[in-house]
């Protein structure tokens, strides 16, 4: 199964950048690096795609996805600039996607989540996912900074193989760091707010309402209106 790994960055963690590139177990040969500033820093020896567009991560994942895939990936690694990983990472979320056959993996308890139509929180862990792109689902431009992994894990459950979780080392080192530091990603995150409530309007209000009712009366909830988390 070869695997490569996409990343885009604007460069302001180069040096975990380059720690991701050395503890992944890819050669650099197999990462894509897409660039969404001209003087951002990258590891040498990797692949590098320049988007310097108007800020949309899902067009920089997909760009990067459709990259790695034209270079023989049949699956391929999405992740942020921030994160922790170790050797097995990868390779581990890699291996339970083949193996389930399901359509995305990301870390979390190993359980698989499956052809389910009906509302559920999301599972997908935006810093850290595998696709396998032969399956054809792809991130939607539609949403520029946020709630793009909410529209594919839906998408995965509902139109594809679903999603697999997998017990890896991976720590997201700065969650949130450059969306609450930035007002032009603030105003983003409204705008695809407005998107995901026209387009998922159930799926929204079944998640705030089990935010805000967790623990007994949570499943209590779920239970009444006959929906589960999975």
């Amino acid at each position: 199964m070869k695997l490569f790994a996409t990343i885009p960055t604007r460069g302001d963690n180069p040096e975990i950048l380059e720690n991701i590139v050395n503890d992944s177990g890819l050669p650099p040969d197999q990462f894509v690096i897409v660039r969404t500033r001209k003087d951002a820093p990258v590891p040498e020896g990797v692949n590098v795609m320049d988007d310097f567009g108007p800020i949309n991560i899902q067009r920089w994942w997909n760009t990067g996805i459709q990259s790695c895939a034209e270079r023989g990936a049949q699956n391929v690694v999405v992740a942020n600039d921030d994160i922790e990983i170790d050797k097995e990472t990868f390779g581990t979320l890699s291996s339970a996607l083949h193996a389930s056959k399901a359509t995305l993996a990301c870390p979390g308890s190993a359980e698989e989540h499956k052809n389910s139509p009906l509302p559920a929180m999301r599972k997908l862990v935006g810093s850290l996912w595998v696709v396998n792109p032969s399956h054809g689902l792809f991130p939607d431009e539609r949403y520029r900074w946020y709630y793009g992994d909410d529209d594919l894990d839906i998408r995965a459950r509902r139109k594809f193989n679903g999603i697999v979780l997998t017990d890896v080392h991976y720590i997201h080192l700065t969650p949130g760091a450059s969306t609450t530091s930035s007002p032009e990603l603030l105003e983003l995150l409204s705008s695809d707010l407005a998107t995901f409530r026209r387009q998922y309007p159930i799926d929204l209000v079944y998640r705030r309402m089990i935010e805000r009712t967790q623990g007994r009366t949570g499943h209590q909830i779920r239970r009444l209106l006959g929906l589960n988390e999975t």
